[in-house]
Formats: structure tokens, C-alpha cells, sequence
């Protein structure tokens, strides 16, 4: 676990994230300092919430949830 300009070493094999690139303050440059570390082969992993485009497509308990999950601890910390 590191901050995106404090990822040393490397090339890695494989990068992960899980359920936090949709946070970062800089999504883009964390997806760049991965194309730094990461090995010509490597593989990114990348896992995200899987939510419907149109907020209608979210009228649901799982949608309901993560809109609250979201207001109360991912939009403060982005």
C-alpha cells in the first residue's frame, strides 16, 4: 500500500485495486505512475463496484447503498 508517487521497485508482474480508483483524488495520474511500475507484461487489476450508468438503473437496495456509501465516505476522501 502506498501513495501513487511513492510506489518504488518494480517493473511488478501485477498491480491491484480494489474498489478505490472511482476515490482518488487523481485517478489519471494514478493509472499513469501504474504504466511507470508495472512490467511490460504485467497485468493491472482493476475492481470497481458495478453500478448501472442512468441513476434510474440504481433505484434498488444495492443502489440506494452505495449512494449512501458514497455521500458519506467516498466523496469526502476524493
Amino acid at each position: 500500500v502506498a501513495a501513487a508517487d511513492q510506489l518504488s521497485g518494480g517493473p511488478y508482474d501485477l498491480v491491484t485495486m480494489f474498489d478505490c480508483l472511482h476515490d482518488m483524488g487523481d485517478p489519471i495520474g494514478a493509472a499513469r505512475q501504474v504504466r511507470e511500475v508495472i512490467a511490460e507484461d504485467g497485468s493491472w487489476m482493476i475492481v470497481e463496484p458495478a453500478a448501472g450508468d442512468r441513476v434510474e438503473d440504481n433505484f434498488n437496495p444495492v443502489g440506494r447503498a452505495y449512494y449512501g456509501f458514497s455521500t458519506l465516505l467516498c466523496t469526502p476522501s476524493s
